[in-house]
């Protein structure tokens, strides 16, 4: 099955309804696969999910949110910026790790913490400052 299958088979709405308290665990896997989904999937789940995901017992909204933010990013591309940028003043860490990590790919640096160890593998750390 290609990306593309499974695209459009992940696409259904069932899946990304907001009863579906699963649906960020979806997403994730769908992030990080590369596969982009349609906006009108995401942006639901984002608009319920997001006045909810503050204070300690808000699960799982800040999962849905954080995953949402990064599949808005695959999906949109720059369009998804300032969104991102707005969730880095999360109060939930989760959500400001996902924002920066949407912004990181937005940017073309991929993951930073692989990036780091795979040049402290190359140059070691001494070299990093060099």
């Amino acid at each position: 099955m290609t990306y593309a299958q499974c695209s459009s088979d992940l696409a259904n709405p069932k899946w990304f309804a907001s009863a579906n308290r699963g649906a960020w665990r979806i997403l994730k896997a769908c992030n990080t696969a590369g596969i982009p989904l349609p906006e009108g999937l995401i942006r639901p789940l984002l608009e319920r999910s997001l006045p909810l995901a503050v204070g300690e017992k808000c699960y799982p909204h800040q999962y849905v949110v954080a995953e949402a933010l990064v599949a808005l990013a695959l999906a949109l591309g720059e369009r998804a910026r300032p969104q991102l940028e707005s969730a880095l003043e999360s109060d939930q860490g989760r959500i400001r790790e996902a924002a920066a990590q949407g912004i990181a790919k937005l940017s073309g640096a991929g993951d930073p913490s692989k990036y780091v160890f795979s040049r402290i593998e190359a140059v070691g750390y001494d070299g990093l400052t060099g």
